[in-house]
């Protein structure tokens, strides 16, 4: 009886928190959706995952992936300054990782 609660609590749980995006998915999908080379999307990576909310991180990287129903689906969740923080993002961002590799 045990065994078949935790299978259940297991299975409830899955849907219930689905595992946010990484920084891995994030450079796979920079590359894949922009001309940057890997060590910008490198770069915009790790600062989007420090940067901003993992929630607005989940919905730029939805977007690179273009991923319109998860955009969608977390549009609505995003407060006004996540989604500025989200949407200017990748406009800025590549610019400093450029200069910052530059600067090394």
């Amino acid at each position: 009886m045990k065994l078949v609660a935790l299978v259940i609590l297991s299975v409830l749980m899955a849907f219930a928190a689905p595992a946010l995006a990484t920084v891995e998915e994030f450079i796979e999908a920079c590359l894949a959706s922009s001309n940057l080379p890997p060590p910008i999307c490198e770069c915009c990576a790790v600062n989007a995952r420090e940067r901003l909310s993992p929630l607005a991180f989940e919905f730029l990287t939805a977007t690179l992936q273009e991923n319109e129903g998860k955009v969608e689906a977390l549009r609505p969740e995003l407060s006004p300054e996540e989604a500025t923080q989200a949407g200017m993002f990748m406009a800025k961002t590549p610019g400093e990782c450029a200069a910052q590799i530059q600067g090394k």
